[in-house]
């Protein structure tokens, strides 16, 4: 999951990223 990784920590440091958010799932 190195891509969904990397997918998070922009959402995070973009600021407004849910932990459970669907589309984790997606990846």
């Amino acid at each position: 999951l190195q891509g969904a990784e990397s997918y998070w920590k922009g959402l995070i440091e973009g600021g407004g990223a849910e932990p459970h958010s669907p589309a984790l799932q997606q990846v």
